[in-house]
């Protein structure tokens, strides 16, 4: 028997010859409409040429074409399926941005990787223990009257969602969320946003301790138990108060408080009887929920948009205020960013026929200092701080606790009162606290911090330029100098023609923002008290008291306050503007940046 009947001939691609190449390519020039590839192997080759090898030598022994079709048919698959699945995936051109790159710090734990997988802008509390422990008489009991009341009344949760914005000087900051633990705010409400425009730096730990935009997450997260927020990038003003709003909405809130990060929050110890900070928050929200969005209260024109707690320094917000298409008040202006943003969105407020309340819960202090050791300042555990009269303090646990109006803390309110007296001592070292910090130099996403100072007072400037645009006045209240709603981007001046740059003050004054060399900033001078406590009158029952904020005299309108960026606006004696009073500082005797 010769070889090929013994084996049925396997044709082999490249000992083909010249005729029955050319048959083949015309054989299937008629079946496909691509010529077969003679340099790879496709399974669809095999399998044609098994079935037409088997259909023109069917005689041959059955088992043999069986087996070499069925060969065939797994050889086939196999190769098809290989080169699938292997594949290298290509990573886009350019992108070489490891999440981890830098041996400066360690590999994240589970619990820091875990937020990744929701959402990277929000960081919840890691698992850990929460010191400094909170003074008992400063928790409410879950058997509380008011906080039982209040379940029944709130439909939310969290029911007191607190948003503090940091911009620079974690010092400041770590003084004020300490004051609001203290006080017994719930640790679990507050959220802290990251607004220093560093990107990821302090999510990962990268600036220093010196860096003015140095924020340590694992410490805020880890032993005070807060929340934190990242923005994207860095905010004005009025887009930090639009990113609030927009994260209320977004989780169906009603309502949420925020407070400036250069202010203390601190219990009223010597009231009789005595409630928390945070008890007289919930009361004065429990008293105010039924008139801030109910039928009634609309058709009788009794709602409230905001309610200010000593100012703004601390304040509520009624989120369907900005949702209310008959009132149509919208957003905050984002074109005029900083200076004037909170009287044009108060004044539009207070226009539609929102009223802005005042109530006092307790004390707030708005300070330009901080405490030295300010776990033990507002908790008393841990080691005093020295000091020249007694020197290095003893050492005490941290749950073993004080009387109310412990010396520790008439100590603190003395200090405090002494920080807020100096702050507002012809505005000098208002905003010393902005530029304590000046290290960080060339460390990631940091922006220089003479710059910061420069770019940041060029761009209010140009705000309060559109402010008049936008109402024809300088007026923090328009309304005093007789605009109204209807005379919007349309008081009948015409901002196109003259000196488009310019803004008049008075008939001597005249400010040009393209004169950089002599740019000034005619704000008022401060008027507060020098002394620290709140001189609102209150009352016996429930400890607050109602305040509507009209034409000036009891509002008496902190109109800048902190704007979240760590940079308080300023006059030129560094003191903060008031509403409905002329501007009394000179004109052009503060450059951009000059300290």
């Amino acid at each position: 028997m010769s070889n090929s009947a013994a084996w049925p001939r396997w044709p082999n691609r490249s000992r083909l010859e010249a005729s029955d190449t050319s048959e083949r390519k015309s054989s299937y020039a008629g079946k496909y409409k691509h010529s077969p590839r003679h340099l790879k192997i496709c399974w669809l080759d095999i399998f044609v040429e098994l079935y037409e090898y088997i259909t023109h030598s069917f005689t041959a022994r059955f088992r043999y074409s069986t087996v070499i079709f069925l060969i065939g048919i797994g050889l086939g698959y196999f190769i098809s399926v290989y080169k699938t699945t292997t594949v290298p995936r290509v990573a886009p051109i350019g992108f070489a941005h490891d999440l981890y790159p830098t041996p400066h710090t360690k590999a994240p734990s589970p619990e820091f990787q875990s937020t990744w997988s929701e959402d990277p802008y929000f960081l919840p509390p890691l698992s850990r223990k929460r010191l400094p422990v909170v003074p008992s008489y400063n928790i409410m009991s879950t058997d509380s009257k008011t906080l039982l009341l209040a379940n029944d009344i709130v439909a939310q949760s969290p029911m007191t969602p607190l948003f503090i914005p940091f911009g620079r000087n974690h010092l400041m900051l770590q003084q004020t969320v300490l004051s609001y633990i203290a006080a017994g705010w719930p640790r679990s409400q507050i959220y802290i946003i990251d607004n220093t425009g560093t990107m990821d730096a302090n999510l990962r730990g990268l600036l220093s301790n010196a860096n003015p935009f140095h924020l340590d997450y694992n410490l805020y997260r880890g032993r005070y138990g807060v929340n934190i927020i990242r923005t994207p990038t860095l905010f004005s003003f009025a887009q930090l108060q639009n990113f609030m709003l927009s994260t209320a909405m977004n989780k169906g809130w009603t309502h949420f408080f925020w407070s400036h990060q250069d202010v203390v929050a601190l219990s009223d110890e010597a009231r009789r009887p005595y409630k928390s900070f945070y008890e007289n928050v919930v009361s004065s929200l429990v008293s105010l929920y039924p008139t801030m969005n109910s039928a009634a209260s609309k058709k009788e024109g009794k709602r409230w948009g905001l309610v200010w707690y000593s100012f703004d320094h601390l304040s509520l917000v009624n989120v369907a205020v900005s949702l209310d298409t008959d009132a149509n008040i919208g957003a905050w202006d984002t074109f005029i960013p900083y200076y004037h943003t909170d009287c044009d969105y108060y004044e539009r407020m207070r226009l539609n026929g929102f009223s802005i309340l005042e109530r006092r819960v307790g004390d707030i202090y708005d300070v330009a200092n901080h405490v030295e050791d300010p776990e033990h300042a507002f908790f008393g555990g841990g080691r005093a701080p020295a000091t020249k009269e007694r020197g290095l303090g003893k050492e005490r646990p941290w749950d073993e606790e004080e009387k109310l109006e412990s010396r520790r803390y008439k100590m603190l309110k003395r200090e405090l009162k002494g920080f807020m007296k100096t702050k507002n001592v012809a505005g000098k070292n208002r905003n010393t606290w902005q530029d304590e910090l000046k290290g960080g130099k060339g460390e990631p996403w940091t922006y220089d911090s003479y710059g910061f100072d420069n770019a940041w007072w060029t761009t209010a400037s140009v705000g309060r330029v559109i402010f008049q645009k936008k109402w024809g006045t300088l007026e923090c209240q328009p309304s005093v100098a007789g605009k109204g709603l209807r005379r919007i981007w349309n008081s009948g001046e015409d901002f196109r023609s003259g000196r488009p740059n310019t803004i008049r003050y008075d008939d001597d004054e005249e400010y040009d923002p393209d004169h950089d060399d002599d740019l000034g900033y005619p704000y008022d001078e401060d008027d507060d008290d020098d002394d620290a406590e709140n001189d609102f009158p209150s009352s016996e029952d429930d400890g607050v008291h109602d305040m509507e904020w009209d034409s000036g005299e009891s509002g008496n309108l902190n109109a800048w306050g902190d704007t979240g960026l760590g940079m308080e606006p300023k006059s030129h004696d560094g003191s903060k503007s008031q509403p409905g009073i002329p501007s009394k500082a000179s004109l052009n005797k503060r450059a951009v940046g000059s300290n």
